[in-house]
């Protein structure tokens, strides 16, 4: 907020000098993110145009950035992890714009990662998971950010690289 309002002072001291649209356009956008902050709204869930996207990503505002919320169950939950987010009430939560909110078992996860790849397939199948929570995670953290895995193979190696998603294959093959 206070660096919202600080470039405003600016903006407006810019345009007493010298009327330009660009200014102009960038005031009103400033105004409207002062308002959503003062509304305890975050950056994220506005609607911006193209332009203003590039004119506010540099400001690198907290609120803006995508927000992945991670709800950390017990054991007992461990079979019912597709369904908890309904059975704890977050559905107005897991359906804000930008926003993610993914189910995990943090105690299983973490003997998971202890474990040789068949006794952690054993542990999985005995508490009912179809896959690790990580996996989920990772999967999530994706989306959310808008990415995928591209994948290029070789003679010597097989190599999965991140690219943002709709991304032609010319250019991630570059």
């Amino acid at each position: 907020l206070d660096q919202i309002e600080r470039r405003i002072e600016r903006v407006e001291k810019d345009l007493k000098k010298k009327k330009e649209t660009i200014l102009e356009q960038e005031r009103t956008l400033l105004l409207r993110c002062r308002e959503a902050i003062q509304a305890e709204t975050p950056l994220r869930e506005l609607q911006f145009t193209s332009e203003e996207v590039k004119m506010v990503t540099g400001f690198r505002f907290l609120s803006l950035r995508p927000m992945l919320y991670v709800l950390n169950l017990g054991d007992d939950e461990a079979p019912q992890l597709d369904s908890a987010v309904q059975r704890h009430g977050l559905e107005k939560l897991a359906g804000r714009p930008q926003s993610a909110l993914i189910a995990i078992c943090g105690r299983i996860e973490a003997e998971l990662s202890e474990l040789e790849d068949a006794a952690a397939a054993e542990l999985l199948a005995a508490y009912g998971l179809k896959e690790p929570g990580l996996h989920r995670l990772i999967r999530a953290t994706y989306d959310l950010l808008g990415l995928i895995p591209f994948f290029t193979a070789g003679e010597p190696e097989v190599r999965a690289w991140t690219i943002r998603r709709g991304t032609n294959a010319v250019k991630a093959a570059g």
